[in-house]
């Protein structure tokens, strides 16, 4: 039985054999492109390659054609009907025309392409990455010689201040301190603001105070001597009460309304002595609340 195919007026009668199958002749085939496609499948029999043919693998080198001996660089690795291994180029898969080795072929070419971009667009985005900590290193280096510069600065212009600011980049400085201290010497004009120099000095003292030993609060009526450590206002309803925190010199800390006798003074730093009813805190037996005081005074 003949197969007919129509081109214009011509028409070309094809027997057939056992190749029939995997060829799809159009109307716009051309007599020399069937010429080619018809031997090239010879070529592949030739070979004792026998179909259907099975894509197994796209790799890119530099490798040579089994069936037409040109050299490639992309190496599609196809196996026969009988599991034979031979390595063919693009234009002997396409030429061949057997749509489902083409598509697969086609597809594998595509991720190939996909993966080399992805490789290309990793490769730029490591090389930005690896000049934003370059710069981030040198930003870094330029910060702290700034810093450093401006803290002596710091230190001339508030002399009062500068053991705060030593202490402030030091390692037992908690990290509140230490972002106060660089603030105030990270920018190229530093500027250090009353808020911030007393914060530091503030910190420092209760840091100091932290350091000494510490004692159990005593129970009832006592006198207490030490150090203002704080002091605050606190709203009641219509009117306000001043409060203080006292470090006594025992080691142990009370809360209380400050005396009447010396209101309207500084007290925060200042030496105080009074007589009150101290009672114990439940949750800190170092710290204690003091009712009633009276005989108050401040020390020189």
């Amino acid at each position: 039985m003949r197969n007919t195919l129509w081109k214009g007026r011509k028409t070309i009668q094809l027997r057939r054999c056992n190749f029939a199958p995997f060829f799809h002749f159009s109307q716009s085939t051309s007599i020399i492109d069937m010429k080619e496609k018809l031997f090239l499948h010879h070529k592949w029999a030739e070979l004792g390659l026998v179909p259907p043919y099975t894509f197994e693998e796209l790799v890119q080198g530099h490798s040579y054609c089994d069936a037409c001996g040109t050299k490639i660089t992309y190496v599609y690795r196809c196996t026969d009907k009988h599991g034979k291994k031979f390595e063919v180029g693009s234009d002997c898969i396409r030429h061949l025309n057997c749509s489902y080795l083409t598509t697969q072929a086609e597809l594998a070419k595509k991720e190939l392409e996909k993966q080399k971009k992805d490789a290309k667009r990793l490769e730029r985005l490591a090389k930005k990455n690896a000049e934003l900590a370059e710069k981030q290193r040198l930003w870094e280096i330029e910060n702290q010689l700034r810093i450093k510069e401006n803290i002596e600065k710091l230190k001339e212009e508030f002399p009062t201040y500068a053991e705060y600011i030593t202490w402030a980049g030091t390692d037992e400085a908690p990290p509140y301190v230490k972002a106060i201290r660089d603030s105030m010497a990270s920018k190229p004009n530093y500027r250090a603001t009353y808020n911030q120099l007393s914060a530091l000095e503030k910190a420092f003292k209760s840091h100091q105070l932290s350091l000494k030993p510490k004692s159990d609060c005593p129970s009832g009526m006592s006198e207490i001597t030490g150090e203002i450590v704080s002091v605050k206002s606190q709203q009641y309803g219509y009117h306000s009460t001043l409060k203080m925190v006292v470090q006594d010199d025992r080691g142990f800390r009370v809360f209380g309304t400050v005396p009447t006798c010396i209101q309207g003074k500084k007290l925060t730093g200042c030496k105080v002595t009074l007589t009150a009813f101290v009672e114990p805190s439940k949750d800190d037996t170092t710290f204690g609340f003091y009712s009633r005081p009276k005989l108050a005074s401040l020390l020189e």
